[in-house]
C-alpha cells in the first residue's frame, strides 16, 4: 500500500471514529447494553454500529475498531457489521423495524429513501 493511499486510510479512520464519538454525545441513549458485570463502577455502556457492504474492507477496518474498543475510556463501544449478503433487503428490514444502525455505509442512489426532506 502507497504511504499516501494509507495516509488517506487513517484519515478516514480518523473521520468514522469521531463520528462515532459524536453521534454517541450528541444522542446519549441511543442502543445500550447493560455490562454483565455487577460492579457499580461497570455503567451502562453505549454501543455505536456501523453496517457496511463491503467485506473487502474488514482486513483493514476490523483491527481499528477492535483497538478503539480496547483503548477508550468513554465507556463506547463501536461495533462493526458486514452484511454483504441482502444488504439492501437488510437496511430496509431495520429501518422498518426501528433497529436501524447508527452508521451505514451508503452507495449513490440507494439511500434518498431513507432521508427525511423538509421544504
Amino acid at each position: 500500500m502507497s504511504f499516501e493511499k494509507e495516509r488517506n486510510m487513517k484519515k478516514a479512520l480518523l473521520v468514522c471514529l469521531c463520528l462515532c464519538a459524536g453521534i454517541s454525545m450528541a444522542f446519549g441513549g441511543g442502543a445500550s447494553e447493560t455490562s454483565s458485570s455487577t460492579s457499580p463502577e461497570a455503567a451502562k455502556k453505549t454501543v455505536v454500529r456501523f453496517w457496511t457492504i463491503d467485506r473487502h474492507d474488514a482486513a483493514f477496518w476490523q483491527p481499528k475498531f477492535d483497538e478503539y474498543n480496547a483503548t477508550n475510556t468513554d465507556n463506547i463501544e463501536a461495533k462493526y457489521e458486514i452484511y454483504s449478503d441482502n444488504y439492501i433487503a437488510a437496511v430496509d428490514m431495520a429501518f422498518q423495524t426501528g433497529e436501524a444502525p447508527d452508521m451505514i455505509k451508503l452507495d449513490m442512489g440507494f439511500y434518498n429513501k431513507y432521508l427525511k426532506f423538509r421544504r
